[in-house]
């Protein structure tokens, strides 16, 4: 209101013209534009934070700058393994002739997915994606040190990295494959011991065979189907498990909230041993004929044993203990211990 009765005033001694003030009383009227910077502060400030917004802001320009230059990913022919690199591509793949024994091959991925395929082939490849951070030089090579085969790249680095395996049907010594939040799949290999760990990610075992299987997640499943190998470790949480047409020998299968369900597990040699542990979920295990002596109890649901002949120690709702006539004699047999709460246990 001061500015209108000053510009009334300047007009009546004459210092400016009526079209001057008109030109200046209509200034006063239109809103103002803010400067670039406080009108976007505002709206920055209306989130969780100046900072982390502006860092949002600021890595959302820089994909779509980058975005063009990134949609085709470099290739890489190493020939021998380690001997070239590559930076700053959305793909890559590597490719290397096999030694003779493979002693061990590391693959470690970042929010997404490792899978691990044999196949009939004399090359190794392995290949993949992935996202770096803002601001961030990626830069992967393949290492080979002692017929040992090593993804190698800085972890913290990338937001995300994928791993994708083909390997020759050799025995290779350990496999060791790690992510987080996805899944790991392993198919078609023969290896001494395998190690597989990852989190809110399922695993996913076929066609294998190995001394050890050492499996872990969580929030997630693990399944082995047709597959071989002395031992098996495996451990989840939130999540089921399940061992379908399996040769193992020693099996320990521990989760909570899921359940385990096995379908035909049979002895390599003469005695398989299963050790199956959850909470609030059922256990189910079909040994269909194979001879056995268990132990089978639970907490707020019932056992119950349909079909074969047992000759029973203990014999109550919640508790089963039972062994097959023979067992002891019996070139074929199954020992088996089963354990659950707020969940029914069922042999068959």
């Amino acid at each position: 209101m001061d500015e209108k009765i000053k510009i009334l005033e300047m007009l009546k001694e004459g210092q400016i013209t009526v079209e001057d003030s008109i030109k200046l009383m209509e200034a006063i009227e239109s809103p103002k534009e803010e400067p670039f910077f406080e009108k976007h502060q505002k709206e920055i400030k209306k989130h969780d934070g100046f900072a982390s917004k502006l860092s949002e802001l600021i890595e959302d320009i820089t994909e779509n700058v980058t975005k063009a230059v990134n949609e085709v990913g470099i290739i890489v022919d190493l020939g021998e393994i380690g001997n070239r690199e590559f930076v700053d591509s959305k793909q890559f793949i590597f490719t290397a002739n096999t030694p003779e024994v493979i002693e061990s091959l590391k693959l470690k991925a970042k929010n997404s997915q490792v899978q691990i395929e044999g196949y009939h082939g004399s090359i190794i490849e392995i290949r993949g994606s992935y996202k770096p951070r803002i601001g961030k030089i990626v830069e992967i090579k393949l290492l080979e040190e002692n017929n040992s085969i090593e993804l190698d790249y800085d972890y913290n680095a990338v937001k995300h990295l994928s791993i994708q395996a083909r390997i020759p049907n050799l025995f290779i010594n350990e496999i060791d494959a790690v992510t987080s939040n996805s899944k790991i799949m392993i198919e078609d290999i023969k290896a001494k011991d395998i190690y597989a760990k990852t989190t809110n990610g399922s695993i996913i075992t076929e066609d294998v065979e190995a001394n050890l299987l050492d499996l872990s997640t969580s929030n997630s499943s693990i399944s082995i189907s047709d597959s071989k190998s002395e031992k098996a470790k495996l451990a989840t949480s939130n999540g089921a498990i399940k061992l379908e047409d399996v040769y193992i020998t020693e099996t320990r299968a521990m989760t909570s909230n899921g359940k385990i369900s096995v379908e035909s597990l049979n002895p390599i040699n003469i005695e398989a041993t299963l050790d199956a542990q959850t909470s609030n979920a059922s256990i189910v295990v079909n040994i269909e004929e194979t001879p056995a002596k268990f132990r089978a109890s639970t907490s707020n649901g019932k056992v119950s044993v349909d079909g074969g002949v047992y000759n029973y120690s203990e014999n109550s709702k919640s508790f089963v203990e039972a062994i097959s006539p023979y067992y002891e004699e019996a070139s074929k047999k199954i020992k088996m211990n089963l354990s659950t709460s707020n969940g029914n246990i069922k042999i068959k």
